[in-house]
């Protein structure tokens, strides 16, 4: 397992896509805290400054909108993994994995673990850039105090929960079809129904139902996501955080092992 994980983080590292990703991600917090800094200071000198103004243009706003899967970066992040993790089929690698004698459980795993962990490396690169940049041009959006820390990291906790859950969908997917194209298109499909099922959700909860239907919202992996965002970064309650990670964890698990099964019965050309 560990000799996997060294090449599958080798490769990686080695990967001209890395580089690839890092440029674009470094250009898209540059041009959005400058593009935004610039219409800020037109808004100002047009209608003034108020709260709701410092709110939507402030470090917390692009911070927490950084986790979005649905915007900019967070629909590049996974087709750099997508890539990634599927190269193992196209280069032969994965079948000389094998012939080596690793278990194909291990190499299963060795590339979520990977997949992930770059995943998570990039929005975090992203994130906090957009935290730091945001803040210093734009300022944070209100007083940074022990409470602001400890949202910053239950926003944190989730943003990156949630691209470990997507990771796993990529690895169930890449390895039960074995084609990046496929791979790329239907992670966004499942990211597409897993967003029509929080609408869904929300509209039932304007009905006059029991109140355990008006939780449904809990149990979707990228609530706590949607509501940070929705919220501005404002606030995200322990309920939210807790039901989503629970939800993710164990769809993590169940991607994980469903790939492993489906794995174990395919053929390797």
């Amino acid at each position: 397992m560990k000799r996997l994980l060294k090449a599958d983080f080798y490769r990686i590292i080695k990967s001209k896509l890395s580089i690839a990703a890092l440029i674009i991600i470094v250009a898209f917090v540059l041009i959005n805290n400058f593009s935004y800094l610039f219409l800020k200071t037109l808004l100002e000198e047009e209608v003034g400054s108020d709260s709701s103004m410092n709110s939507l243009f402030s470090g917390r706003s692009f911070f927490v909108q950084s986790f979005s899967s649905t915007n900019n970066v967070g629909l590049i992040i996974p087709i750099f993994t997508s890539i990634i993790i599927c190269s193992d089929f196209s280069s032969g690698t994965l079948r000389n994995k094998i012939i080596s004698g690793h278990k194909r459980k291990n190499i299963l795993l060795s590339s979520f673990i990977s997949g992930a962990t770059y995943n998570v490396i990039l929005v975090l690169t992203y994130a906090l850039s957009n935290l730091l940049l945001g803040s210093l041009l734009l300022g944070y959006g209100t007083s940074f105090d022990v409470g602001q820390f400890v949202l910053v990291l239950k926003e944190l906790f989730a943003g990156c929960l949630q691209y470990i859950f997507i990771s796993s969908i990529i690895v169930l997917l890449a390895f039960a079809f074995k084609k990046v194209s496929l791979t790329i298109i239907l992670q966004f499909v499942v990211q597409l129904v897993l967003n029509g099922l929080l609408i869904i959700t929300s509209v039932i909860q304007s009905f006059d139902v029991p109140s355990i239907f008006k939780k449904l919202n809990l149990i979707i992996p990228i609530n706590p996501v949607n509501e940070m965002i929705s919220q501005g970064g404002v606030a995200l309650d322990n309920t939210t955080v807790i039901g989503g990670s629970i939800s993710m964890v164990i769809f993590i698990i169940i991607n994980i092992v469903v790939g492993i099964v489906i794995f174990k019965e395919s053929d390797i050309k």
